[in-house]
């Protein structure tokens, strides 16, 4: 049971699983933002540039934790960074499913609706 965990623990921290896994989740953020706009004919360009922007942002820290796992060895920064970016790519999936009309039990704990 404890080489299962720790060849699971590898394989998490690995830069390629990493990346994979900040990907699908910035991807599917997206696309429930994308969703949520044209849901609330919302939609504006400058509002998807700022979006477009702070998912890049995202991908310029992973480089940067990346950048200190290889020369370091050391993969903690990568995964404070995987972390707080699945937390946060997560919440705003939620948030727009909120505003799409999906009440969910987690909504509570989102705070109030962005009017």
């Amino acid at each position: 049971m404890e080489q299962v965990i720790i060849e699971a623990l590898q394989t998490i921290t690995e830069i390629k699983t990493l990346f994979i896994i900040a990907t699908i989740v910035i991807i599917v953020d997206t696309l429930s933002g994308i969703i949520k706009a044209f849901y609330l004919k919302e939609y504006n360009s400058s509002i998807n540039r700022k979006g477009i922007a702070s998912k890049l942002m995202w991908y310029l820290l992973l480089c940067l934790g990346t950048a200190v796992q290889v020369f370091l060895n050391t993969p903690l920064l990568n995964m404070l960074i995987i972390i707080n970016c699945v937390l946060s790519e997560i919440m705003s999936v939620f948030e727009n499913a909120r505003d799409c009309g999906i009440e969910l039990k987690i909504s509570e704990f989102l705070g109030d609706k962005e009017e």
